[in-house]
């Protein structure tokens, strides 16, 4: 019996609850591919990470018009509505 109010309270908050979660709409991202050489790494990743971009995949590459070694990466970013 002592038990009761606060089951009443959970089940008159929990369904309010889960309607304010499902009025969110889904995050949308955005995603780009940049060939980043040797040389210029540690300023271009601070720079696009001061962008908002995230790294989400990478790999070993050289470039076919310089002969430069670097990365290529993808990257990602929350597109705020």
């Amino acid at each position: 019996m002592k038990y009761i109010p606060t089951i009443l309270l959970i089940a008159l908050v929990f369904p309010s609850c889960m309607a304010l979660q499902k009025e969110q709409k889904p995050k949308q991202y955005e995603y780009k591919i940049e060939f980043i050489n040797d040389y210029t790494w540690s300023s271009e990743m601070n720079s696009q990470g001061r962008e908002g971009w995230q790294v989400v995949g990478s790999r070993r590459a050289s470039s076919s018009s310089t002969d430069d070694y670097g990365y290529e990466i993808i990257f990602m970013r929350e597109i705020h509505s």
